[in-house]
């Protein structure tokens, strides 16, 4: 083990302190609420869209606040994880596409509010991560640009009392890939996103068919990046399962072959390296570019934008994975993309591309029945977070 890695684990131990002691005064304002969800309207003045969830799952518009900052407008880059919540609930991150910018949004009683921003140091943020008092972004970037952008990753420490962001020196590290253009042929790079232990962060490329790994060291940054191919092509999106387990949707599209997207699970070892559990299990449908663990880790689901439609797997106790049914678990609107659970599993939701909110209920086989939701949200809005 490296010596690194050893100051990672360190600082780990450290960090988990700190949490158990913050866990025992958990900011909760919102106590009798049966939940809210949270979704990015992505438009030129960039606003966050905030619903109240009633306990029969529907949703109703509560607030559209501001985030301070642009979003990239109605043609999306399509990525998981624009919207992340800090690990108290209090806090909501907001990556803006338009400026290159991260919001900080505070989750008060009297609702939410824009506290400040920051810029990320790059272009077309379209994912957010967050371990504890660490949050990462991944910038797509622009090959076309002059000069050019290149896709990269950088981080910052949150201070939680403050509710700012504060760039950690020496964090950025440049991807072997950048979209092409802002935004439609993007993204090349879709996620970015921590392990369970929050000593390990990812990144998928979908240009290069590539998986980022990063040990996280004592100070926050991360190591120089240790490139695996990933078991499929065109990786986009990706979730832990509560064992540690990864799994990554394979959108494929680079084969140009309709209804060959797959999902992949992975077993992590303690480098932080991916080994294929069950490797491209094929849901015989077009562009699975999202995928949602049940937090039991019973059941994953992958959503399937170009065909949309959800197609649940089965996850086994080691983490191998099998299609429920002939890949059609339930029907969505049309283009549908980011997907959330509620914290107890009971609701899945869905943001589509042409402008809705659909929601359904889990049943304890894993099939999905739709909640019926007439949930309206601008075009383009991305993103998306429930409680």
């Amino acid at each position: 083990m490296s010596w690194k890695h050893i100051m990672a684990v360190a600082f780990a131990v450290a960090c988990m302190a700190s949490v158990s002691t913050a866990q025992s005064n958990d900011f909760n304002p919102f106590s009798g609420q049966a939940g809210f969800v949270y979704t990015e309207t992505n438009g030129a003045n960039n606003a966050v869209l905030v619903f109240n969830r009633a306990a029969n799952g529907s949703l109703t518009l509560a607030a559209n606040v501001p985030t301070g900052g642009l979003g990239g407008g109605v043609v999306s880059v399509g990525s998981q994880g624009s919207l992340a919540l800090s690990q108290d609930g209090r806090w909501l991150f907001v990556a803006n596409e338009g400026d290159g910018s991260i919001s900080v949004m505070e989750r008060t009683e009297a609702g939410l509010k824009a506290v400040g921003k920051v810029s990320t140091g790059g272009t077309l943020p379209v994912s957010i991560t967050v371990s504890r008092n660490l949050v990462y972004v991944l910038n797509d970037g622009v090959h076309g640009a002059s000069p050019a952008q290149p896709a990269s990753i950088t981080g910052f420490f949150f201070d939680n009392f403050r509710g700012a962001l504060v760039p950690i020196p020496n964090s950025t590290r440049s991807l072997s890939v950048a979209s092409l253009t802002v935004p439609a042929a993007g993204p090349l790079a879709a996620e970015i996103g921590f392990d369970n232990s929050g000593l390990f962060l990812y990144v998928t490329e979908v240009g290069t068919s590539l998986i980022d790994t990063y040990a996280m060291n004592f100070d926050g940054t991360p190591s120089e990046d240790r490139i695996q191919k990933s078991f499929g092509d065109s990786p986009f999106a990706f979730a832990f399962d509560p064992r540690g387990n990864l799994f990554v949707t394979e959108v494929r599209e680079a084969e140009g072959i309709a209804g060959t997207g797959a999902v992949t699970s992975y077993e992590q070892n303690r480098e932080g390296i991916l080994n294929a559990i069950s490797g491209s299990v094929l849901d015989s449908q077009t562009a699975p570019c999202w995928i949602a663990i049940t937090p039991d880790g019973r059941f994953a689901y992958a959503v399937n934008t170009a065909s949309a439609v959800i197609s649940g797997y089965e996850v086994g106790f080691r983490g191998e994975i099998s299609l429920l049914g002939k890949g059609v678990t339930a029907q969505t609107a049309a283009g549908p993309l980011d997907n959330a659970f509620t914290r107890d599993g009971r609701y899945l939701y869905d943001v589509t591309a042409g402008g809705t909110i659909t929601g359904f209920r889990v049943q304890a086989d894993g099939s999905l029945t739709s909640l019926n939701l007439t949930t309206t949200v601008p075009a383009g809005s991305r993103g998306l977070v429930v409680e």
